[in-house]
């Protein structure tokens, strides 16, 4: 259906037969060309999404919720960064607490370290475990 350039990489977006659902690839990393099904096997949707950037909830483990605190001046920033999927309480002095649902931790791990000193973990105890070992390991 679809193809984007982000960050440096191609990616592909179309229906992967395998799991019978719209999925995004990201080019480099195809070991051998893509088969193409028969014209007219199924219907293209209306609206054709582009590149899901959400790798924390590529992973197959259980889904957890994380709870993180953001500053106001990175608020815009982690919006962008955590996704459409991510829910917002907003706070009057212009921080905010993000909820966001995740199935890979480690990818967890390395958004939330992408927002630096600007996000604080309160939920859960094993990701705000990770980011303070990350953190301390660094030191």
């Amino acid at each position: 259906h679809r193809l984007d350039y982000r960050a440096g990489r191609w990616y592909v977006t179309g229906r992967d037969r395998d799991r019978a659902a719209r999925r995004s690839f990201r080019l480099d990393r195809f070991d051998r060309p893509p088969v193409a099904g028969e014209p007219g096997s199924f219907a293209p949707p209306d609206e054709i999404a582009g590149v899901r950037f959400e790798p924390w909830r590529f992973g197959e483990g259980p889904e957890v919720d994380a709870v993180v605190e953001v500053d106001a001046d990175h608020v815009f920033v982690a919006r962008g960064r955590l996704g459409p999927t991510a829910r917002w309480d907003e706070r009057e002095d212009g921080s905010a607490v993000a909820r966001v649902s995740y199935t890979d931790p480690i990818a967890m791990l390395h958004v939330v370290l992408s927002l630096l000193d600007h996000v604080t973990v309160i939920e859960p105890p094993e990701l705000r475990a990770d980011v303070v070992a990350w953190v301390e390991a660094l030191a």
